[in-house]
């Protein structure tokens, strides 16, 4: 009996041996009334801090790209107001590729075209074209329509054809022919063209 029962403890000494190794094995357990939680190796933990970092920079990159240009600002540009209705009209930059307009500087007129806004230390005063085309012309304005052309003008033997009647008669631009009223007037200035008639008028 002595033998057996010798046999009997040894056998739940193993068995209690066999569960605690299987604890062991858990992702934690209680060992004296203490909870130990399971160590994770340092290459682990920066494997998982190096994941977590490459998805913030990746989410960040792609919020940045999602900017537009207009969006973007422009540091260092002045203030760009829109244009006048004299100043629309008047200005010989392209409202499409170089609409940004400077027109003073240190005091004195300027006139320079730029594609995106003039920096404060390179303009006083500047203004934008991209609203141009809202603007509406008066009833009264000045054109070459109707204008009666002199004898003279109408013997010269250069006059614009009826497709063109807009002709200047007066500046550099001398004989030039337009089918807009206002292209000698409204939309050139005084030294291009500062005077027109209507060819039709002859």
């Amino acid at each position: 009996r002595l033998k057996k029962s010798a046999e009997n403890m040894v056998a739940e000494r193993t068995n209690y041996s066999s569960i605690e190794e299987g604890e062991e094995m858990a992702t934690s357990r209680i060992h004296d009334g203490i909870i130990e939680r399971p160590k994770f190796s340092p290459l682990l933990i920066v494997l998982i801090s190096g994941i977590a970092a490459l998805l913030i920079f990746t989410t960040t990159g792609k919020m940045q790209t999602t900017m537009t240009d207009a969006e973007l600002p422009l540091t260092g540009s002045s203030t760009v107001r829109q244009c006048t209705f004299t100043e629309c009209f008047a200005a010989v930059c392209d409202q499409e590729t170089a609409p940004y307009i400077c027109q003073r500087h240190n005091g004195g007129p300027h006139g320079g075209c730029a594609a995106n806004p003039w920096l404060e230390a390179t303009c006083d005063d500047q203004c934008s074209l991209q609203e141009c085309h809202l603007l509406e012309i008066p009833d009264d304005e000045a054109s070459c329509k109707d204008v009666q052309c002199t004898k003279d003008w109408c013997k010269s033997g250069q006059l614009c054809g009826d497709a063109v009647p807009n002709q200047c008669v007066e500046g550099s631009g001398r004989f030039g022919c337009s089918d807009d009223e206002f292209q000698w007037t409204l939309r050139t200035s005084d030294s291009i063209c500062s005077e027109c008639c209507d060819v039709t008028t002859c």
